[in-house]
């Protein structure tokens, strides 16, 4: 019998607690202004808002997201993660998705002394790097239907992480996304005991105590 492996849960938002910063492009290191915290959720404009406790994204042109930095201090050593979250409700046509993005950059000057640095852009869903920072896209996906998705990504082990959440049009009709719930884990490498490894162990436990 295979055993398990439990989950860490290295990060969790269900947006009951937090504010929206309007900072449609900010920065991480660098000598700029507008700075942005690790954990700070930003939206790109008035059609990203808290309801209800969760999130509701809309988009009346183009992309529009709600987005945050994570600190690679969350995340125990480099691997596989998983990223999960709820879409409650979705509304759009063929025209419409919701889209999720998974960025990660490293090489941001967090002693502002140089030009190198990462842009948050929640109206396009890319994380931009100045001077010798970079960037990489690590996972797109788009929804159409409400659930419960999961995306995998594999973590350097020292870089930020970027998540945009996001609601895409064509046209109208415009799209309402309501995401919630979001976290990200990590398989920990030591498995939980499956059932014939106990009994194996109480049975040798047993056997010595009747030699003795």
């Amino acid at each position: 019998m295979a055993s398990p492996l439990s989950a860490a849960i290295v990060y969790s938002q269900d947006f009951s607690s937090i504010t929206l910063a309007d900072k449609p492009n900010s920065y991480l290191g660098g000598y700029y202004g507008s700075q942005l915290a690790y954990g700070e959720w930003v939206r790109s404009g008035s059609t990203v808002s808290l309801t209800s406790g969760s999130l509701q994204v809309s988009s009346d042109s183009g992309f529009r997201s709600a987005a945050v930095l994570l600190d690679p201090a969350l995340f125990p050593s480099a691997g596989t993660y998983t990223l999960t979250f709820d879409v409650l409700g979705y509304s759009g046509d063929a025209n419409d998705t919701a889209t999720v993005g998974v960025w990660t950059g490293s090489g941001y000057d967090m002693a502002h002394s140089s030009g190198n640095a990462l842009i948050l852009n929640s109206q396009t869903g890319n994380l931009q790097a100045l001077g010798s920072a970079t960037s990489s896209l690590l996972s797109s996906t788009t929804y159409s239907v409400a659930g419960t998705y999961s995306v995998n990504f594999t973590y350097d082990g020292s870089s930020t992480i970027a998540l945009f959440f996001a609601a895409t049009t064509g046209g109208y009709p415009f799209p309402t996304v309501l995401y919630d719930d979001v976290s990200i884990a990590s398989a920990a490498a030591v498995p939980e005991a499956s059932i014939p490894a106990i009994l194996g162990f109480a049975a040798s436990i047993g056997l010595l105590r009747r030699r003795r």
